[in-house]
């Protein structure tokens, strides 16, 4: 938990703005002359390529199509319906 704690304190978050913040405007430049832009893949696109730089170094502009997949995968495994009945949750 303290290594989560400390990435989200103000001063790291404070380095993260200089990093997110021109990513983020080249990104939307590349969106002018784009016809019919889907915003949900768009900016799900951002938030990954963003993250990616700013937590793990990554490039941007990466293809995050692999990364996307794992996390799609991920969500999906942990929100799977139970084969069975567990008294007491949600999912009795």
């Amino acid at each position: 938990g303290s290594i989560l704690q400390s990435a989200f304190k103000k001063e790291p978050l404070a380095g993260y703005l200089e990093e997110i913040i021109p990513a983020a405007q080249s990104y939307f430049a590349s969106w002018q002359n784009k016809e019919n832009l889907k915003v949900f893949p768009a900016m799900k696109e951002l938030t990954l390529q963003t993250a990616g730089k700013v937590f793990f170094g990554l490039e941007l502009g990466l293809d995050v199509s692999k990364i996307n997949r794992a996390i799609m995968q991920v969500v999906r495994a942990s929100t799977a319906a139970l084969p069975f009945a567990i008294p007491y949750t949600t999912y009795w």
